[in-house]
């Protein structure tokens, strides 16, 4: 397969026609090509916005405070690793569930779920109290 040249590309991003055969074949390159600026972009804007708000939040509610802020925020990036696809898994099984019009199953996937997040809940808060 041979990849397309730059300006093949830039023509395939900006045209809005992908009826005929070779521009559906770059489809697939100007939708990575979009996601890729979006996800760049978000990034920047991130790290344009972090590097501006730290120094006036330090300034303004001093440096302990901004402590227990970043821990705070901290325990909360790291629940969102614990899921462990939990909820992904959880959204598949109850949406299989549903469409064979099995409810009960889909209630009891949706209670094992919530569990599950109770459990991780409470290991962080114990983990907090005694450490």
């Amino acid at each position: 397969m041979r990849f397309p040249d730059f300006r093949q590309l830039i023509s395939v991003i900006t045209s809005k026609d992908t009826e005929s055969g070779e521009d559906r074949s770059f489809e697939r390159y100007r939708r990575i090509i979009k996601t890729a600026a979006g996800s760049l972009g978000s990034q920047v804007v991130n790290i344009i916005s972090a590097v501006i708000v730290t120094p006036v939040l330090l300034n303004y509610i001093g440096l302990e405070r901004y402590g227990l802020i970043a821990a705070l925020s901290s325990a909360l990036v790291l629940m969102n690793y614990l899921d462990f696809g939990v909820g992904i898994g959880i959204q598949n099984k109850v949406s299989k569930a549903y469409a064979l019009n099995d409810h009960e199953s889909g209630t009891i996937f949706v209670s094992t779920g919530m569990v599950f997040y109770s459990l991780v809940f409470v290991s962080l808060v114990l983990f907090a109290i005694f450490v």
